[in-house]
């Protein structure tokens, strides 16, 4: 019995799926185990995700809220070359 094209790439597309799921897995031990803060933004500004340095400059649990709101009372020197264009178009960006 031979399989059909279309039964080989289901086979093929569950495969991909749970190769993807262990990256992102493995992805996300990795940059919870740094101890620089980490957080994840949607494109509204807001916390997805933040590893445990992140989360102990908060107040309270930053998933869901707006980035200064998460991060409450401490004071954020936003240098002029930051833009929150590039965090609304999905690219990566940091700020020391």
């Amino acid at each position: 019995m031979h399989a059909t094209h279309s039964e080989a790439n289901e086979g093929d597309s569950g495969n991909s799926s749970t190769r993807l799921a262990d990256r992102l897995l493995r992805s996300e031990h990795i940059i919870a185990a740094l101890e620089k803060g980490v957080a994840v933004l949607d494109t509204e500004l807001r916390v997805t995700w933040a590893n445990e340095p992140f989360r102990k400059w908060c107040q309270s649990e930053p998933r869901g809220k707006a980035l200064l709101e998460a991060l409450g009372s401490v004071t954020v020197v936003w240098p002029e070359f930051f833009s929150t264009d590039s965090l609304q178009l999905g690219k990566s960006t940091s700020i020391r």
